[in-house]
C-alpha cells in the first residue's frame, strides 16, 4: 500500500519514496524465499533509483537514495548467503558513490559511505575466496572513521564471522 500510494506521486521526491518502498517490497519477497521475485523486483528498483539519481546529477540526496539502496541489498543478500547476487550492487554503489562525491560536499558523509563500500568488498571477497583480498580490504576498513562506532563494531564482528576468524571475534 506504501508503494502503491508513494508511487503514484512523480515528483523527484514522491519518486524517491516509491523506491524506497520498493526495497522494502523485494527484501521481504527474498526472506519469504521467492529470489526469482525479489530480483526482478530489485532489478526494477535499480532502474527508478539510478534513472532519478541520472536527472538530478547535483542532488546528493539522490545518489545517496542510491547508495541506501544499493547497500540494504547488499546486506539482504549477504544475511541469505547469496553471494553471487552481490556483484553488480557492490558495482552501483561504487558508481553512485562517485556521483555522490561530486554531490556532496561533507567529507565526512563521503566517508561514511566510501567505507561502508569497502567493508561491504571485504566480506564478498572472503565469502567468494579471495581471501587475501578480502582481509586486504578489511584492514583498510579498520582505518576508517566509522570502524570505530558501534556500527564499525558490527561490521567488523560480520567480517570476523564471515571470515572464520574466530580468534579475532572473542
Amino acid at each position: 500500500r506504501g508503494y502503491e500510494m508513494a508511487s503514484l506521486d512523480t515528483t523527484a521526491f514522491g519518486r524517491d519514496w516509491a523506491n524506497m518502498y520498493l526495497q522494502r517490497i523485494g527484501s521481504c519477497q527474498l526472506k519469504l524465499g521467492h529470489d526469482d521475485e525479489a530480483a526482478k523486483t530489485f532489478n526494477m528498483l535499480r532502474e527508478k533509483a539510478e534513472a532519478l539519481a541520472m536527472e538530478h546529477p547535483d542532488k546528493a540526496e539522490y545518489q545517496k537514495s542510491c547508495l541506501i539502496i544499493a547497500n540494504n541489498i547488499i546486506s539482504v543478500y549477504l544475511n541469505h548467503r547469496k553471494y553471487s547476487n552481490i556483484t553488480s550492487w557492490l558495482t552501483m554503489m561504487e558508481e553512485a558513490l562517485k556521483r555522490y562525491a561530486v554531490a556532496e560536499t561533507s567529507r565526512e558523509k563521503y566517508e561514511k559511505y566510501r567505507s561502508m563500500l569497502i567493508c561491504n568488498k571485504a566480506i564478498i571477497l572472503a565469502m567468494t575466496g579471495h581471501k587475501k583480498e578480502g582481509e586486504a580490504a578489511y584492514q583498510e576498513y579498520l582505518k576508517t572513521d566509522r570502524a570505530k562506532t558501534y556500527y564499525g563494531i558490527y561490521d567488523q564482528a560480520f567480517y570476523l564471522e564471515c571470515s572464520e576468524q574466530w580468534d579475532k571475534l572473542l
